[in-house]
């Protein structure tokens, strides 16, 4: 299943799920959780296309499914 999906997407799900931006350098973001341990990092800018690894990547970075993300972005 083709999932094309916006940086500014994955931001706000991300922040919905309690991940924090702490840090950002360029265009890669950095993220934290209060009580989840590690960072997720984020590359683009608002408006680009986020591809399948990287979303795959920041998925599991985050402890977060393709199925959450689907749900959230049809609500």
């Amino acid at each position: 299943m083709a999932l094309t999906v916006k940086v500014r997407d994955v931001q706000a799900f991300l922040a919905e799920a309690g991940w924090q931006r702490k840090n950002t350098e360029g265009d890669h973001h950095h993220y934290t959780h209060p009580v989840k341990r590690g960072k997720v990092t984020l590359v683009g800018e608002r408006g680009d296309d986020v591809s399948a690894g990287l979303l795959n990547s920041v998925l599991r970075q985050a402890g977060l499914t393709r199925k959450e993300l689907h749900v959230w972005l049809n609500r």
